[in-house]
């Protein structure tokens, strides 16, 4: 995990931000973190990268305080989530999971990934299916128990995709995750 007090950034009206984009280098863009301060005047982070022209593809994602942008000319999606404890029958074990998320032989895959024993799986699973259904267009058109997670994704395939996960940790001991996905 990345410690985000240990990472420079600058200081606005509206909070923190800082530029990671070095955390995703198979990505030709931009990705940047922001904070929101508790005397910020808005609940909600307004995006600060420009849009330049139509061929560059923004995606952005908001939990908690915490936003997450990303701007670059490939298409690709970013989701961020603080990581929380799931509930006993929201788990990768239990059949409303598995029916409301998991795509058909989904489960196996995701069991044998390296993610299997990660404490936040649900989570993992989740952003990273966000961050696909926000690069293949709309969001709201996907299901998530109609696409398969990152997780399960074998770099060794060809797959016109990548994946990023990285998980970064605030002063509180707050796990952010966050999966991007982009075009090769």
């Amino acid at each position: 995990m990345i410690e985000l007090e240990n990472l420079p950034y600058i200081t606005s009206s509206i909070g923190r931000s800082w530029n990671i984009s070095e955390y995703f280098p198979a990505l030709s863009g931009r990705v940047t973190l922001h904070e929101r301060s508790d005397s910020a005047q808005s609940n909600k982070i307004s995006g600060s990268i420009p849009r330049r022209h139509n061929l560059e593809q923004l995606s952005r994602s908001y939990s908690g305080r915490f936003a997450i942008e990303v701007l670059s000319n490939q298409r690709c999606g970013i989701d961020l989530e603080i990581a929380k404890e799931a509930d006993f029958d929201w788990s990768v074990n239990s059949e409303l999971f598995e029916i409301a998320m998991l795509a058909p032989g989904e489960k196996d895959l995701i069991m044998s990934s390296r993610f299997s024993s990660d404490n936040d799986l649900e989570t993992l699973i989740w952003v990273s299916k966000e961050a696909l259904a926000k690069a293949l267009g709309d969001a709201t058109q996907y299901e998530p128990s109609k696409i398969y997670s990152p997780i399960c994704w074998d770099d060794t395939q060809p797959n016109n995709w990548q994946a990023i996960h990285v998980d970064f940790v605030t002063k509180e001991s707050e796990r952010l995750i966050v999966w991007l996905v982009s075009e090769r």
